[in-house]
């Protein structure tokens, strides 16, 4: 579903970046999952890089005892979507990166 085969240009897929905020502290990675499936363990100062399918996704993030939170993202070919993996109060948050 996530391979790097060849695709015609209209079903390119669209990219998609996450990088973990600072406020984490040193040892808590973010576990990203896209439609529930595992893709990435991020430490501090990794981050996320992959090609995602062009459609309808749900990206999902959770760190040690936190309850999983989740962002619907619309995938368009060609398309960069970066976000942003931030603590807040006891959860991970997925916000919109500029």
């Amino acid at each position: 579903m996530f391979s790097k085969g060849a695709v015609s240009l209209s079903q390119a897929p669209g990219r998609l970046i996450v990088s973990r905020a600072p406020n984490f502290g040193w040892n808590i990675s973010v576990h990203l999952q896209i439609d529930g499936r595992g893709v990435a363990n991020i430490a501090q100062g990794t981050h996320y890089d992959g090609l995602v399918p062009t459609g309808h996704h749900v990206l999902t993030a959770l760190a040690r005892g936190t309850q999983p939170t989740a962002v619907d993202l619309d995938v368009q070919s060609g398309r960069i979507y970066a976000f942003s993996a931030v603590w807040s109060s006891a959860l991970v948050v997925l916000q919109p990166s500029t």
